[in-house]
């Protein structure tokens, strides 16, 4: 009777398992690209196998069954945000990316996330150590160890044979077919064998990818002594995508990109994004290093995990050897994604984030609108300068989120309309909120173009999107929705379809070589580039021309590598290996500036009490706020100390005392205040409907925002005798923040006028 017992609790245990594992399974994948029921059925019986493993080596049933949770979950939860944005599995040479990165990521980590991770940690250890001690048991006999640990150990050798892509390099083939199959987890732990079995190494030694270049017959291209150099302007706009390539969506206007299309037209690039949705770094990465990032499919953010410690050959620095000065102007604060760091270590002199703009008024919600990222552009190329220019612009008017009533504000801005009846109406407003920000970003486009075309100096401007919009309900909007165009109908690769990126180029000089319609991956781009400014190539470079006159197309979603030519197959072992020389062989140590940061405590004590200071405050600085820094302001005459969580908070201070002040718990603020020779005004949007955001203007300069990812709620300008400061951050993981201080000189705050 007890042995029944017993083996009825042993039944319920492996059946809670299986559950569990059919849950994890759909966990890993998204709703609509789920596995097979056979996908189901054997990560099933891939959970139970290891559990069958751990039950033989501890003989605790519960223990167990905890450790193989705690070990299978966050490889569900990292397939599942991998495949979101890739369309890609996890893969066994992941590894390597995590190992290259993992040093980054710590150097990284605030001391809150510290502290977190190891809360997370003791909280498990104590657990596991309860759970060895106090949980029921069912104690196994030596031989049913051995049984159970041998059963699990040979059904996951056994996986490794379920079919023969265990022998092929797991970065070139089309894996989502095998996953799908076999179930995440067993298609995994295939794969995984597969890199860790693997005898080729990601090191390249130069002599290696000398014998390399010299087996292709690759020579650099000889650098004349008199060499005509245009300026060079590369834009990655986000999430830019042609509404009317929606098919049956009627809009008014009519033609929503008719600037876009007429370039299109003359010089139309046609090209595939390495990401879906999101990972704009991913995208960046590739046109600004000529690297496929099938090769590097481990993480979204490539630049930070190579260009964060080291330098890395790219074509911004190629062009700095040519002579030229390469700039980049990014409307976003600049430590997002560290690019304060990454920008220099991949070739660029200056850096113009958000902070230090001086035009950078919103033309959504939330994001800086592309006229304000041109006019920035158009100071920068009306200066006499020497040296050719790069000029890198990475436009943010149209990133997501895509909510109804975005622009209701912007009287400027005239808002695309849908009638109702030619689309569903669960996605109308996104669409129309959508397609108000791609006009907008259109128009301009149109004025940036004649400038360039009224420049005397030759100017190259290659333009392209990062990636396909997030649009909700994309699945729909992509299988019935979007008609591609001819250029990439006729590479008759469906999965590719959510990867389309269509772009263009202009010059206002004549091109002696055209861009090609042919739908291409965006790592093509710099040979490309070199070649329409007429620019001798380094090896590397024309290494790429002739993979690029191989047609060879890598993309994660590519087919199997039995469809490439043997000759092929060899020119992409080459390809990779010269581009992990180039990322591991050739880095050399980080060149970028010290990023000057204060504590938020030790800004309001240096600053407070000598000339003018503003503070904005809603949402999470409401709560967050040090104690020290709300004691300073009730001291100067506040009553910040009454302020509730989603109030809204505006003042201003002279000299450590109270000028003006408004609090409202329930609804938004703003202050106009003339001070000596400033017209101040201060927002602060909180209230019932919190989460808006905040500003602070000074003579109609908006110079500090808090809205959604950006300062967290908290706003702060002080101005004294010399210079104007003002500050930006990301988060309160620590309870005194780190704030990065962007000053103006005062005589350039009086002179900066709106535009």
């Amino acid at each position: 009777m007890i042995q029944s017992k017993l083996n009825i609790k042993l039944l319920l245990i492996i059946t809670a398992l299986a559950l569990f594992a059919c849950c994890l399974e759909f966990a890993a994948w998204t709703p609509r690209y789920l596995p097979g029921i056979n996908g189901f059925l054997l990560t099933g019986i891939f959970t139970i196998a290891c559990f069958l493993i751990l039950y033989g080596i501890f003989n605790k049933l519960l223990f167990s069954w905890i450790i193989t949770c705690l070990l299978l979950a966050p490889i569900a939860i990292a397939n599942h945000s991998k495949y979101a944005y890739l369309r890609i599995p996890v893969i066994g040479s992941d590894l390597d990316i995590a190992f290259e990165g993992a040093d980054i990521w710590f150097k990284l980590l605030s001391a809150s996330g510290w502290a977190i991770l190891l809360t997370i940690f003791i909280t498990i250890i104590i657990a596991l150590i309860l759970s060895w001690k106090k949980l029921p048991n069912i104690a196994l006999s030596k031989k049913v160890r051995i049984v159970f640990a041998s059963v699990g150990i040979l059904y996951l050798f056994s996986c490794s044979f379920y079919n023969a892509f265990i022998n092929k390099p797991s970065e070139n083939h089309c894996l989502y077919s095998e996953y799908k199959k076999l179930g995440f987890f067993s298609a995994y732990s295939a794969n995984l064998l597969t890199y860790i079995t693997k005898t080729e190494s990601n090191q390249v030694s130069s002599s290696e990818a000398d014998a390399i270049y010299k087996s292709h017959n690759i020579q650099a291209d000889q650098i004349p002594n008199q060499l005509e150099k245009p300026d060079i302007i590369v834009i990655i706009s986000e999430s830019y995508f042609n509404p009317n390539l929606f098919k049956d969506v009627q809009y008014t206007p009519r033609e929503i990109t008719p600037i876009s299309n007429k370039l299109r037209q003359s010089n139309p690039l046609n090209l595939y994004s390495p990401v879906f949705g999101g990972g704009t770094a991913a995208a960046e990465f590739e046109v600004l290093t000529g690297y496929p990032h099938k090769f590097l499919s481990g993480t979204l953010n490539p630049n930070i995990v190579f260009a964060y410690n080291h330098t890395i050959p790219t074509l911004p620095f190629y062009l700095k050897a040519l002579g030229y000065q390469n700039l980049v102007i990014c409307p976003h604060p600049g430590d997002f994604y560290q690019m304060n760091i990454t920008m220099f270590n991949l070739g660029f002199d200056k850096f113009i984030p958000f902070e230090t703009m001086s035009h950078k008024e919103r033309r959504n919600k939330y994001w800086v609108g592309d006229d304000q990222m041109f006019l920035e552009a158009m100071d920068v190329l009306k200066e006499n300068r020497d040296p050719p220019l790069l000029l890198y612009l990475l436009s943010m008017q149209n990133h997501a989120p895509y909510t109804a009533g975005s622009y209701d504000n912007y009287t400027q801005v005239k808002k695309v309309l849908i009638k109702p009846d030619s689309v569903k109406e669960n996605i109308r407003s996104s669409i129309e909120t959508f397609a108000t920000g791609i006009r907008f970003s259109d128009q301009h486009m149109g004025e940036f173009i004649k400038f360039i075309e009224k420049r005397k100096r030759p100017t190259l401007l290659v333009f392209t999107p990062d990636h396909f919009p997030p649009l909700p309900y994309n699945d729909f909007i992509i299988d019935e929705l979007y008609q591609q165009n001819n250029a990439f109908a006729v590479d008759n690769k469906p999965s590719l379809k959510r990867f389309n990126a269509e772009g263009f180029v202009y010059a206002n000089y004549k091109l002696q070589k055209k861009p090609s319609s042919k739908a291409i991956p965006q790592y093509f781009l710099p040979t490309l580039i070199l070649d329409w400014a007429n620019l001798p190539k380094n090896n590397y470079f024309k290494f790429l021309d002739q993979v690029y006159q191989n047609n060879l197309f890598l993309h994660s979603q590519n087919t199997d590598p039995e469809e490439n030519e043997q000759h092929q197959t060899k020119l992409i072992d080459d390809f990779k290996k010269l581009v992990f020389f180039n990322l591991k062989g050739c880095r050399k140590k980080s060149i970028a500036p010290t990023v000057n940061k204060t504590s938020m405590t030790d800004f309001f004590n240096q600053k407070f009490n000598n000339g003018i200071f503003i503070v904005s405050v809603i949402t999470e600085a409401s709560r967050k706020l040090p104690t020290s820094v709300i004691k300073l302001i009730t001291k100067a005459g506040g009553n910040i100390d009454s302020l509730e969580y989603n109030g809204s908070y505006a003042a201003i201070f002279k000299n450590g005392t109270l000028v003006t002040e408004k609090l409202n718990n329930l609804a938004s603020v703003s202050i106009n205040y003339k001070q000596d020779d400033y017209n101040i005004k201060v927002i602060s949007t909180g209230g019932k409907k919190s989460g808006k955001r905040s500003s602070i203007k000074i003579n109609d300069v908006e110079y500090v925002i808090s809205a959604y990812a950006q300062n967290r709620g908290l706003a702060v300008v002080s101005i004294d005798e010399q210079e104007l400061q003002f500050t930006t951050f990301n988060s309160w993981r620590h309870s005194n923040p780190k704030m990065l201080i962007s000053k103006i000189s005062i005589e350039k705050a009086k002179k900066t006028k709106p535009h």
